[in-house]
């Protein structure tokens, strides 16, 4: 995985404008404000790209002062407060930006959004998965496509990964895979929805 992250800012300055990336890169480190967990780690993928964040504990989100302009990104949390996560939905619905991984579903977005998605009850294998880009004007993947003509992306699942049921037809299947739902009935990879002014 460590030469993946040592890629990846590379690839962005391959595949982002100057304006762009002059942008990201002069981020200050209360733009992204990243919540520490276990197994995933943004944070090395933001130090990777040189983007500068401040991390929080979970024990920290219900009384951080979070700001509208700010991306929160929430590594995995099997466990989490839910005044924590009470407050993430006041942080997006006041125009923030949330981004999590599959592992903290149930405990971060089912809590603070229900309705919107949950898990599907049955976990992933370990795998490499074919990605189909169903909204390609996404800017969380938009630095990541790769240019070359009929190049299909993919993406890792770690073992018991959480796959998506979209439950409102306000979510956006963002990336999809024919093999993950054949395997475990779901093809959501990647989803977003809006709520409030934020996202």
């Amino acid at each position: 995985m460590e030469g993946a992250f040592n890629s990846i800012r590379v690839i962005l300055e391959d595949r982002l404008d100057e304006e762009s990336l002059s942008t990201l890169m002069g981020l200050g480190n209360d733009a992204c404000i990243v919540v520490a967990g276990k197994h995933d780690h943004i944070d090395r993928f933001l130090c990777a790209m040189g983007i500068p964040f401040t991390e929080i504990s979970s024990a920290e989100v219900a009384v951080f002062d979070f700001k509208p302009s700010q991306t929160v990104y929430v590594n995995c949390q099997l466990t989490f407060p839910a005044l924590a996560a009470e407050r993430l939905r006041r942080f997006v619905e006041d125009g923030g930006q949330l981004i999590t991984t599959d592992w903290a579903l149930t405990s971060v977005i089912q809590v603070a959004f229900p309705g919107f998605i949950c898990h599907n009850g049955v976990t992933s294998g370990s795998e490499t998965v074919p990605v189909h880009v169903r909204a390609k004007d996404d800017p969380i993947v938009q630095g990541f496509l790769s240019q070359a003509p009929g190049h299909l992306p993919s993406w890792s699942l770690d073992a018991s990964s959480y796959p998506i049921t979209v439950l409102s037809d306000q979510v956006q299947k963002v990336l999809v895979s024919h093999k993950l739902k054949a395997s475990y009935g779901e093809d959501a990879v990647m989803v977003s929805f809006n709520y409030g002014f934020g996202r």
